[in-house]
């Protein structure tokens, strides 16, 4: 299965967070999935990051993005959404 055959029939906006240096989605995978959805989508690379951990690789960058994202797609609150970090993984 490919996953960007199934991405055309996502619509929601989607936010995609990938590592520079993953080696299970290789950059070119992202860009076709990113390419192929159905709505709007954010792509973010993290640079030096592999398939995991991304919070950790750049706590700043991960926080940016997503409260960006979740603050765009919910302007009607007239509040922040402001994201806090994820616990460590286990």
């Amino acid at each position: 299965m490919n996953p960007a055959d199934l991405a055309e029939d996502i619509h929601a906006p989607t936010l995609l967070l990938t590592g520079e240096h993953d080696p299970r989605v290789l950059p070119q995978e992202v860009e076709a999935i990113r390419a192929r959805l159905g709505g709007p989508a954010d792509l973010v690379v993290f640079p030096g990051a592999g398939h995991v951990g991304l919070h950790f690789a750049d706590t700043a960058l991960w926080r940016s993005s997503v409260s960006t994202f979740l603050n765009r797609q919910a302007p009607h609150t007239g509040r922040d959404l402001g994201v806090r970090t994820p616990p460590p993984t286990p």
